[in-house]
């Protein structure tokens, strides 16, 4: 699984969207691994419904993903999670 002919940027939600990395983050043991700030960072997430909340910066990915177009939404902080600990899903 990989994306092809992607766009990537780093927008500010106006309205509220599901982010999408909580998913990797809730399929994964990561919570076992992460240190004080990254489990409030986790709890604050859950608190706000896993919820991209509108002012908020955002990681926005369009493109094709498995030969369907494609949108991905994760909230900014909970991708570092995912890019320190490579939990973005297989390519």
């Amino acid at each position: 699984m990989a994306w092809d002919a992607f766009t990537s940027t780093k927008p500010i939600a106006r309205k509220v969207y599901q982010c999408q990395a909580a998913r990797e983050i809730m399929d994964s043991d990561v919570i076992d691994y992460c240190d004080r700030d990254e489990r409030f960072t986790i709890a604050l997430a859950e608190a706000e419904g896993w919820s991209i909340l509108p002012g908020s910066r955002y990681h926005k990915t369009t493109g094709i993903w498995e030969g369907k177009a494609a949108t991905f939404r994760g909230r900014e902080d909970l991708c570092k999670i995912l890019d320190k600990y490579n939990l973005w899903p297989e390519d």
